[in-house]
């Protein structure tokens, strides 16, 4: 035999041991059965272009499938191997399939982070504003991971920066809801609507609150629309800013339309939701603008009974020197005293009674 066909042989064999074993050592790693892989998805997913070429020319099929339907172009794409992804679109393979969660090749890029990658997969054509099962597009999925090169690629793009997943999230909410405030304003400065409700009935904008990031919330203050709105469990986003202290978003908020007697499910209003947090400048500035300081929740409850239940000793103070009615009692015949006696706050058992 020829030496140069017995170079070849040796070679070939050295190419099928060096696949087998990167199989293995794949398949133990994912914690994937090892017949639901191929040898092209194997050495796609390691960018191993030489041995690609091998595999295509036995005749491998390019659109194999795991028992997830993920194909070896996206194990190319979520590793960012180029020269493979081209390899596997040349010889046939679907740019826009999808695996079992909805998914195509330009998500997995997107997922793993490659811009090149991304980059190569829309210059191939790629559907940038294909969805997956739960709504997403490559967007949210760069938006989620926080990869800004991506997001910046996409929108140049022409992917749709107002799209709603299935959960009514916007790419605006899930930067916030993900703690991207940077990203956020970048969305922002771009015009994305700030109005969108999720499907727990939250805006941008109470995401921006929630987290205390004043830039977004001064961006986002201008762009509300109103601020009647309520979430799933009654609460406005007047409710939002009493609860965690922000008494300067009171008067915004109001201007916006808010109203200082909306009640929560449980009866509770933003005052009522500020007094049992303890945060004296809210129950001010919700005062001034007409709240009611003696408002009963559903259980009877004032805001002076929550501030006790809560021991906040310098708002029940001020409470007091506000007129608060402290003969008001709870649909369990409590007075604010009473529920002073039983949470065994001294302080303010000697208070009440001095009343």
């Amino acid at each position: 035999m020829p030496e140069s066909c017995t170079k070849k042989r040796v070679t070939s064999v050295y190419k099928t041991s060096i696949t087998i074993i990167l199989l293995l050592i794949f398949s133990l790693a994912h914690a994937k059965p090892f017949d639901t892989w191929t040898a092209l998805m194997l050495v796609a997913a390691k960018g191993k272009s030489d041995l690609v070429k091998q595999e295509i020319n036995r005749g491998a099929n390019v659109n194999a499938h795991d028992e997830d339907q993920t194909t070896a172009l996206m194990y190319a794409a979520w590793n960012g191997h180029i020269q493979v992804i081209d390899l596997l679109l040349d010889n046939g393979a679907h740019l826009n399939a999808r695996d079992k969660h909805g998914a195509n090749a330009l998500m997995w890029a997107s997922k793993g982070g490659y811009t090149t990658a991304v980059q190569r997969l829309i210059e191939r054509g790629a559907n940038f504003n294909s969805l997956d099962n739960q709504g997403n597009n490559a967007l949210f999925v760069a938006v989620s991971r926080h990869y800004p090169e991506i997001i910046r690629l996409l929108l140049r793009s022409g992917i749709n920066i107002n799209h709603i997943n299935n959960q009514k999230k916007s790419a605006l909410i899930l930067a916030l809801q993900r703690g991207h405030q940077a990203l956020a304003l970048q969305f922002i400065s771009l015009g994305i609507d700030t109005n969108i409700r999720d499907e727990e009935g939250h805006t941008a904008l109470w995401y921006a609150m929630r987290n205390n990031y004043e830039d977004v919330i001064q961006q986002l203050l201008p762009l509300l629309r109103s601020a009647q709105g309520q979430n799933i469990e009654g609460l406005g986003l007047l409710h939002t800013a009493a609860q965690l202290g922000q008494a300067h978003l009171i008067r915004p908020l109001i201007a916006k339309k808010a109203d200082p007697m909306a009640q929560s499910k449980e009866g509770n209003t933003a005052l009522m939701l500020g007094a049992s947090n303890g945060h004296v400048a809210v129950v001010h500035a919700l005062l001034n603008v007409g709240a009611d300081i003696n408002h009963r929740n559903t259980y009877g409850n004032t805001a002076l009974h929550l501030a006790v239940e809560h021991n906040h000793e310098t708002l029940v103070r001020e409470l007091l020197n506000l007129n608060a009615d402290v003969r008001i009692k709870n649909k369990h015949g409590e007075l604010a005293l009473d529920v002073a006696r039983r949470e065994g706050h001294a302080k303010l058992v000697s208070l009440l009674s001095a009343q």
